[in-house]
C-alpha cells in the first residue's frame, strides 16, 4: 500500500494532510477520498515524540462485490 511505502507505521499519528491540519482522525478518509489516485500527498506524522514529513503517491481501491 501507499502507507506501507511511505513507511506509516502504526501509532503513528497524521496531523496535516498537504497543509490542511486533521482536527479529527475521522477527518483523513473524506480529505483523502476527494483526491484522485495518483496524486501525490504530503503527510506530517508524529512518531516517537518527533515530527516526519511524508510524501506518498495515493493509490486506488478496488470495489468489490
Amino acid at each position: 500500500s501507499p502507507a506501507a511505502v511511505a513507511h506509516i507505521e502504526p501509532g503513528d499519528v497524521l496531523t496535516t494532510i498537504n497543509g490542511v491540519p486533521l482536527r479529527r482522525a475521522s477527518d483523513f478518509a473524506g480529505i483523502i477520498a476527494r483526491m484522485a489516485p495518483r496524486t501525490t500527498v504530503c503527510l506530517y506524522t508524529w512518531r516517537n515524540g518527533q515530527p516526519r514529513l511524508v510524501q506518498l503517491t495515493l493509490g486506488s481501491a478496488a470495489c468489490s462485490g
